[in-house]
């Protein structure tokens, strides 16, 4: 059939009247892509599919597949846009859409081609940043905020200045390096950037943030009081840190990490390491906290124990608790100190001048006025622990001399006839009920304080030491027979 008999019949099959030469670049066209059509002479074409070789129907019927595929393509991408109207979505995630909803898997390079394409030739599909589209019928993109899993590289980077501004703005003055600001800016983000991504936003953020400053080779730090951070220590200075810490001396730690103690000392200069006023402070501090756990289970022990059971010694409480008779002495209850019963013993041992004044002080607390018969009383009950009475005479002269250098009153031997108007009964309930008080010391100087409020007509601390030669005994004996009282029967 000759162009002219082509044209012909095409115009009876269309509703409009093409120009004959457009038939003709539709025939060439054709020419190259269908393999039954043959050119005949000049003007004239003819199908026939017998004349057509092997080879020239394969290749048309890959084309064919091709432009099917293109058109599958086409159509799954723009319904995979469509279906997210006004979202940002990065070239990588229209293509992972469209594959689930492919028969087959075409290579990325075609999704990008088809999105080009796509962009130029239908208004609603915006480019949105360097890898990213989105579908906007509406022609409205100014207020349009991409969210999703992945998001535009300049949303990213933003992100990314988010998350870095936000870690070094919650530490303060404390320098970070790159691979620690890296670990906690993922933590932060929905996505997981590259770490030199990182590096390069703080290489920015430096240039026009000016509280962030660069520290050292490798960290970063956020510094609103311009005070520049000591440079993060590297991994054998944290060793040599953590051990200083924990009261190693120079010495042990250089012969850890095959260095000097010099060369311990300047890198823990160098990088903020702890002083020794700060390590002594800390084992101080450490030493009085084990102390004041220690002293609460012990109390809490003597506490339960002496529930209900009256006046004892710390060494029965020991041998009943199991603790350690130092520490049952050392962290008696004072509110139950009216209940503590010292036994027998001494203790000799070479003192100094301040060691021996200090024991006649406490002595005083005692009896007063302290005098030489009433401390030898206390050495022998085990009420305090010091040298003797000879030893003291013998290292001040006397023993006015020595209370003058203690700071105490020295009395006057007690009269071993003092007779009064109260009987030893009288004297043991008086001072029972003074030392079952929680409110008073339990002192004898306290006594006579407690008195004039409790029982007026109660003998005098002076009195009580008269009759029964000291406190201490007094004590005793009030205690143990207010014991003694509560075990026997009653009987009606």
């Amino acid at each position: 059939m000759t162009i002219r008999q082509i044209y012909k019949e095409v115009l009876d099959l269309l509703d409009i009247v093409p120009h004959e030469i457009d038939v003709k670049k539709i025939l060439r066209d054709l020419e190259k892509e269908e393999p039954y059509l043959l050119k005949v002479g000049r003007d004239a074409y003819a199908w026939d599919p017998e004349a057509a070789s092997e080879s020239a129907v394969e290749q048309y019927r890959i084309k064919e597949t091709r432009r099917v595929q293109r058109q599958a393509v086409i159509d799954t991408v723009s319904h995979v846009l469509s279906t997210h109207v006004g979202v940002a979505m990065t070239i990588r995630r229209v293509y992972e859409e469209a594959v689930r909803l492919l028969d087959f898997v075409p290579p990325e390079g075609d999704v990008r081609k088809v999105l080009s394409d796509l962009a130029k030739s239908d208004r609603r599909l915006v480019r949105a940043g360097r890898d990213a589209y989105l579908w906007a019928p509406d022609g409205k993109i100014g207020q349009l905020q991409p969210v999703g899993p992945r998001q535009t590289l300049r949303v990213q980077r933003q992100a990314i200045s988010n998350a870095v501004s936000e870690v070094l703005r919650t530490r303060p003055g404390i320098a970070l390096t790159i691979s620690e600001i890296y670990e906690e800016a993922v933590n932060l983000l929905e996505f997981t950037p590259a770490e030199s991504d990182v590096r390069r936003m703080l290489k920015d953020l430096a240039k026009s943030e000016r509280y962030l400053v660069k520290v050292g080779r490798d960290a970063y730090a956020w510094a609103p009081d311009g005070v520049i951070p000591p440079r993060p220590a590297p991994p054998h200075v944290v060793g040599m840190i953590e051990r200083r810490w924990r009261g190693d001396t120079l010495d042990e730690i250089g012969q850890a990490f095959g260095v000097t103690r010099e060369r311990v000392r300047q890198l823990l200069k160098k990088y903020g390491g702890p002083s020794w006023a700060e390590v002594r402070r800390l084992q101080i501090e450490q030493a009085e906290g084990e102390e004041r756990a220690r002293q609460e289970a012990v109390a809490t022990k003597i506490r339960t124990l002496l529930a209900g059971a009256g006046a004892t010694t710390p060494e029965d409480v020991a041998a009943k608790t199991g603790l350690d008779a130092a520490d049952v002495s050392k962290f008696w209850p004072t509110d139950l100190v009216h209940l503590r019963l010292w036994g027998h013993g001494s203790h000799e041992s070479r003192w100094s001048d301040e060691e021996i004044l200090e024991v006649i002080r406490e002595a005083a607390i005692y009896e007063f006025p302290l005098t030489a018969n009433g401390y030898a009383e206390l050495l022998t009950v085990g009420q305090v622990t010091g040298p003797s009475l000879p030893r003291v005479s013998q290292r001040f002269g006397s023993w006015s001399a020595a209370c003058d250098a203690a700071g105490v009153v020295s009395g006057q031997t007690y009269r071993p006839h003092y007779e009064s108007q109260w009987g030893d009964e009288d004297i043991l309930s008086i001072v029972r009920a003074y030392l079952e008080d929680p409110t008073a010391p339990n002192s004898i100087q306290g006594y006579d304080v407690w008195k004039r409020a409790n029982a007026p007509d109660g003998p005098s601390g002076q009195t009580i030491r008269n009759r029964f030669r000291s406190w201490t005994a007094v004590k005793r004996l009030a205690l143990t027979t207010s014991s003694i009282a509560r075990e026997e029967p009653t009987h009606e």
